[in-house]
């Protein structure tokens, strides 16, 4: 396998290069033959064959070989590094007539690997990256809730002491209060009793 794209379960998914430049300059070969009108239709569907059939071996080699439960993702990627045999392939001459299915469908259902070329690859890379990213935010998200929520039952725990904490402040103040209307009494009584020495 060329690589593994780490998933954020832990697991891999295996990308694999093929090349197949050799079976596709002959196709290519035979289809501008037969659009200058040569008798090439048994040599373009032999041809046609080699690519399907090479395209089925190599998708069968990375399910056997790289796909593995509990190491990677139960997909695989071949990549073809070739942009004309990814546009080739989406014709209707390699769609599978009794079920009108693309080889790309074809493999996907029977071996579990997703056919990409450079373009398609690119734009999965970028929306695995996404995913990740949207993955990491969400994350985050359910730590910032747990702080929020920990940080309410500080606040509710605070707000419950501060109101103790005035409750205990107007006791005091209440008591300075009545200490205060206790000692104006006694000034008043000690007042009445120097009067009375004074007459």
């Amino acid at each position: 396998v060329e690589f593994a794209v780490k998933m954020p379960e832990g697991l891999y998914l295996p990308v694999d290069s093929k090349f197949h430049s050799g079976i596709i300059d002959k196709y290519e070969k035979f289809i501008d033959l037969s659009s200058q009108g040569a008798d090439v239709k048994d040599k373009l569907d032999d041809a046609r064959k080699e690519i399907l059939d090479s395209i089925k071996k190599d998708a069968i080699d990375i399910n056997k070989k790289y796909m593995q439960e509990g190491i990677t993702v139960d997909v695989g990627i071949m990549f073809l590094a070739s942009e004309s045999l990814n546009l080739v392939i989406d014709t209707p001459d390699f769609r599978k007539r009794n079920k009108n299915i693309s080889i790309r469908e074809e493999i996907y259902n029977d071996y579990r690997v997703l056919i990409m070329g450079p373009n398609t690859f690119a734009a999965y890379l970028t929306s695995v990256h996404m995913g990740f990213k949207t993955l990491s935010i969400s994350e985050k998200a359910k730590e910032i809730v747990k702080d929020l929520g920990r940080a309410k039952k500080e606040f509710n725990k605070f707000n419950k002491s501060t109101e103790l904490l005035i409750k205990s402040a107007e006791t005091v103040l209440n008591r300075a209060r009545e200490q205060g209307t206790r000692e104006r009494a006694m000034n008043r009584a000690l007042e009445s009793v120097d009067e009375l020495d004074k007459r």
